[in-house]
């Protein structure tokens, strides 16, 4: 970014998201095959091991949700673009968490509860990727009207 490389700059960012979302997939499947064996390493406890197993299916899911927004958050703190990234947040809380929480919190419990964090992170991706064109990808135009002034007489 700071070398307003837009073609670079667009490259970096689909490695980021090649990796980033891999490796969420690669964890996704880890737990998937040895979850079981991961809460074992933690406990003993049989009553705490059918917990976990009741409410697994939310920590399969994460690392794969949740890559797409951390991959942005990382793109949009490395660009400065701090402000943007707050916004999609709160406005992400208000219009995704909040109202999911408390339409399913009730009748879903502490299922109703990971659904709705699951909900927000998967909005909160959504939004950094439609302000992109705005907030990270302007560079590309930052560099058309540079060029384009330079080369009015």
């Amino acid at each position: 970014m700071g070398a307003k490389d837009a073609a670079n700059l667009k490259k970096m960012i689909r490695l980021a998201f090649i990796w980033g979302v891999g490796f969420g997939l690669v964890f996704a499947v880890i737990y998937i095959v040895a979850g079981d064996l991961i809460i074992r390493i933690f406990t003993s406890n049989k009553e705490v091991i059918a917990l976990c197993g009741t409410y697994w299916i939310w920590i399969m899911i994460a690392p794969f949700v949740n890559s797409f927004c951390f991959i942005w958050d990382g793109v949009y703190i490395g660009a400065t673009a701090t402000k943007a990234m707050r916004n999609t947040m709160i406005i992400c809380a208000f219009a995704v968490f909040l109202p999911c929480v408390i339409f399913l919190r009730a009748p879903f419990g502490n299922h109703g509860l990971w659904l709705s964090f699951t909900l927000f992170m998967a909005a909160r991706g959504i939004a950094l990727t439609l302000c992109a064109q705005k907030h990270i990808y302007s560079i590309a135009n930052i560099k058309q009207k540079r060029a384009s002034k330079t080369a009015q007489p």
